[in-house]
């Protein structure tokens, strides 16, 4: 059972309703199987955040690895698995970045080794969808990145795709998408070192603000904020 909460001021009240139901029932819980407080987990075999409900990569890359079925119950198996996936396949173009049918932004947070931090918000010109918005971004931090002088750079986003797509853990098949890809490839070349990682929307919120800020602005040019 899950208590999910919009708000993180909600979610005691949210808290409240639920355990007062479970008494009207009188339905008991085992305290030791309780966690509270958690902004993200895997459940049912699923991702669960503040986004939402998203498929786990860990059975997506099952699906990738799993040979072809030679049989009718391997074949059953393989329905299911890709039945289970179905609803977030349908929606995975709709996620990650800032797009809205009017113009789409990117948010930058970047923060020197020396702690100097500086916020750029961008709009563009030209349609993009979520995910484009989120590679914009990214190539857009190594450009200033590289060309302040950084040699060595860890990089993050919220994108499960876009991180997964760069670390070779998801295939591009999208030529946009390919596209994209290869220009990041190439660009971190230019660097001795490059990671990137993923961060939960909830610890990166302020690119998050930025990029709205930026699809909701009258002008493209960048905004920057030292």
């Amino acid at each position: 059972m899950i208590t999910k909460s919009k708000q993180a001021s909600q979610h005691a009240a949210d808290l409240r309703e639920t355990f007062l139901t479970l008494r009207k029932h009188q339905m008991k819980l085992n305290p030791d199987k309780c966690v509270f407080g958690v902004t993200g987990g895997k459940c049912l075999g699923f991702l669960v955040d503040e986004r939402g409900i998203e498929a786990n990569p860990d059975k997506i890359r099952a699906i990738q690895n799993m040979r072809s079925p030679t049989s009718v119950k391997e074949v059953q198996k393989l329905t299911g698995c890709v039945a289970a996936l179905g609803r977030f396949l349908s929606k995975s173009a709709d996620k990650y970045g800032s797009s809205t049918q009017s113009a789409s932004g990117a948010g930058l947070l970047i923060v020197s080794s020396a702690g100097v931090r500086m916020e750029r918000a961008v709009r563009f010109e030209f349609a993009a969808s979520n995910n484009e918005a989120e590679y914009e971004a990214l190539l857009m931090g190594l450009r200033i990145c590289y060309e302040a002088g950084a040699k060595k750079l860890s990089a993050f986003s919220d994108s499960q795709l876009i991180v997964g797509q760069v670390n070779g853990e998801f295939e591009a098949k999208d030529d946009s998408m390919k596209m994209y890809l290869q220009q990041v490839k190439e660009f971190v070349q230019k660097f001795d070192k490059f990671t990137l990682g993923h961060i939960p929307r909830s610890q990166n919120a302020q690119a998050d603000s930025l990029a709205k800020l930026a699809s909701s602005a009258e002008t493209s040019a960048a905004r920057d904020i030292i």
